[in-house]
């Protein structure tokens, strides 16, 4: 349910209910969770942060999704350390999947050296 009292949760709730839509999507055979630490250590902004990711799981594989309109060789840094974040936390070895409308050729070639499952709409 979300709470329209708070404009800034309730956005933050229609997020995450998108990337869960996103995730069940193209995952269909993964159960869905929206997933939440606290990074106190600062290992993916560089300042103790909320760190939520939507977690696509079977018993075969975990993967980190995002999903964002553009991406760039900027943001690939983020979710490399996004993804060892979780690991590191969950003691896990899984993958990140990346949902984009448009990502650069560099960016797309780094995303696949690194694993990334990039799914282009």
């Amino acid at each position: 349910m979300i709470d329209f009292s708070n404009p800034a949760a309730s956005a933050q709730a229609r997020v995450q209910e998108n990337m869960a839509k996103i995730a069940s999507v193209r995952y269909p055979d993964h159960e869905v969770i929206t997933w939440t630490q606290r990074d106190v250590d600062g290992i993916v902004y560089g300042k103790e942060k909320d760190i939520s990711t939507t977690i696509a799981s079977s018993t075969n594989e975990t993967i980190l999704v995002e999903a964002l309109y553009s991406v760039g060789t900027s943001e690939i840094g983020y979710y490399q350390r996004l993804l060892e974040f979780y690991n590191t936390k969950e003691h896990k070895q899984s993958k990140l999947g990346l949902v984009t409308c448009k990502i650069d050729a560099t960016a797309e070639q780094v995303a696949k050296e690194r694993g990334f499952d990039v799914m282009l709409l």
